[in-house]
């Protein structure tokens, strides 16, 4: 039961944003699905729940900004300081 609450599995909650990234349940990375456009979309709103596998289960969810920036230098918006 012990060894069950260490393994941890990662998850994206559904949500507009999450269509455009994938997470590796093991380790949490995540990855896009598709090609990112920083002048269509320069922000993604992520939340990543993170899960034991012990009894009881515990969860926590963070949320995870992505700001997707431009090879170019052409963004129309900067990120917020801070």
């Amino acid at each position: 039961m012990y060894k069950d609450a260490v393994q941890v599995s990662y998850s994206i909650v559904p949500s507009h944003d999450s269509e455009a990234f994938t997470i590796d349940q093991r380790s949490g990375v995540l990855t896009t699905t598709r090609r990112l456009d920083s002048e269509m979309e320069p922000l993604y709103r992520l939340e990543v729940r993170a899960s034991d596998h012990g009894l009881p289960q515990l969860t926590s969810t963070a949320t995870v900004n992505v700001y997707v920036t431009s090879l170019h230098g052409r963004n129309r918006r900067e990120p917020p300081a801070g």
